[in-house]
């Protein structure tokens, strides 16, 4: 018995406060009647409106349940202690189901339209929040540069926008290490439900009912070339919430989500492929020049060397001694700037290797 009263608390609490609402509105009338005698006049009019107004309130802002509450709390007060005739028995029963009838219907009618109106706007609400969420997370991944950075960005505003850790597990790379190593901690259920969600591409885990699953939820992100991977949710189950979690809404709103976060995965692997083939060919356009250049500059400074090392050789004895000298000292200027030029460049490949680390610093 306790166990359900806790269960139903918040129902409960309405209810209370349905009775609450037409306890003082009986103290109204009652207060109005003694204050300013005969303003609410002879008749009964006045006061079921004063009724009908208070299962309004309650049936605005609490719903349909109270509102019924209130109305049969009003029919009962109504009827002892304004229209009760130990007279008229026949005019009893007649005045009894038309406030009945009047009050109960007042009390459908309006929680009737006013949720019809609350679903509406809270179906605007969602589908707004949604927009907002997507938006946000298309400009929180334009600055993304890698794929690693990607994942994880996507993550976060993943656990912003359901309000629970979102884990992304894709199909490229995650899939193996997900099956294998389990380091998502999950049990025998869970890992049942992820193997559904890739195999079967079903949403399976918490919100389709499986509550052996330690609140995993599973939900495949499709595009348009198929399945790229799963994103999975850890829902707290002590937090009550698994009535909302369970809706036809949220579950519709995953689906919109996955869809959504598919297509950006593939647009954004599209844009770093782009990139990485860009820097490829940059790379191979100035290798080619650094190739170019070190090789004129290689070929410069020996083309030089031999060929007054072939006129020493040829003319040597015919020159004078003074240009034999000239030459020497040419070549042996050529031949020590092409070894600085060489350990330039072998210098160049220990830095691209990592044998050599910078150490930046200021100068005049």
């Amino acid at each position: 018995m306790l166990r359900f009263f806790r269960a139903h608390r918040a129902q409960f609490k309405d209810i209370a406060l349905a009775v609450l609402v037409i306890a003082l509105a009986t103290a109204v009338i009652e207060v109005i009647g003694a204050v300013f005698p005969g303003s609410i006049g002879p008749h009964n009019r006045n006061k079921s409106a004063i009724f009908l107004v208070a299962i309004a309130l309650v049936s605005i802002y609490l719903g349909l349940w109270p509102g019924l509450i209130a109305a049969i709390a009003s029919f009962f007060v109504f009827s002892y202690f304004y229209t009760y005739d130990p007279h008229n028995l026949e005019n009893n029963i007649n005045s009894y189901a038309l406030n009945l009838v009047l009050f109960v219907a007042a009390a459908f009618l309006i929680a009737i339209i006013i949720g019809g109106w609350r679903r509406r706007i809270d179906a605007l609400d969602t589908e707004n929040h949604q927009l907002q969420s997507f938006i946000k997370l298309d400009h929180s991944i334009a600055s993304v540069l890698t794929a690693k950075d990607l994942q994880s960005n996507i993550e976060h505003q993943l656990t912003d926008i359901i309000g629970v850790p979102a884990h992304l597990i894709l199909k490229q790379d995650g899939y193996a290490k997900a099956e294998s190593s389990n380091e998502y901690s999950w049990n025998t259920s869970a890992h049942e439900a992820f193997l559904t969600a890739v195999k079967a591409n079903q949403p399976d885990g918490y919100i389709n009912g499986n509550d052996q699953c330690q609140g995993w939820q599973f939900q495949p992100m499709n595009s348009s070339n198929g399945t790229i991977g799963v994103f999975a949710l850890h829902f707290n189950t002590a937090s009550g919430n698994a009535q909302n979690h369970q809706s036809t809404t949220y579950t519709k709103m995953l689906v919109t989500l996955a869809s959504y976060i598919a297509g950006l995965l593939e647009k954004k692997y599209l844009q770093l492929h782009s990139l990485e083939q860009g820097r490829q060919l940059e790379t191979e356009r100035l290798r080619s020049t650094l190739l170019s250049s070190i090789s004129h500059d290689l070929k410069t400074p020996l083309v030089s060397v031999i060929g007054f090392m072939k006129l020493l050789q040829q003319q040597r004895m015919r020159l004078p001694e003074h240009e034999v000298d000239e030459l020497f000292q040419t070549s042996v200027a050529e031949a020590e700037r092409l070894h600085h030029f060489i350990n330039n460049v072998l210098e160049l490949s220990k830095l691209e290797t990592g044998y050599i680390n910078l150490k930046p610093n200021w100068i005049n």
